[in-house]
């Protein structure tokens, strides 16, 4: 048969993270701009990260401040203009589902 034994080391898994509101929700195309997402879920690790436009062919992929349990700010990227989608990480490997 098949053994185990224990390498003493875990996995955690943690709830997905819910995106709540999002503000402000435009600002300039050179970036710049603060932008407060408030959800839940957002785990007890730092760094979390953002992500805006998701699409395959370019993400944008910024440090994210925790201000509380269920608030960061994001610094917004430059980018061309247009609607983007803004999802939330706190392993850099799995995002959230957009607002």
């Amino acid at each position: 048969g098949v053994q185990f034994f224990s390498s003493g080391m875990v996995f955690e898994y943690l709830p997905d993270i819910a995106i709540n509101s999002i503000s402000p929700l435009f600002g300039p195309e050179s970036g710049g701009s603060l932008v407060q997402i408030s959800g839940s879920n957002f785990g007890p690790y730092v760094p979390m990260m953002c992500e805006f436009d998701s699409s395959s062919s370019s993400s944008f992929r910024v440090s994210a401040t925790r201000v509380s349990p269920n608030t960061v700010t994001c610094i917004t990227p430059g980018h061309i203009p247009r609607v983007s989608q803004v999802r939330l990480s706190n392993n850099g490997q799995q995002f959230s589902q957009s607002l």
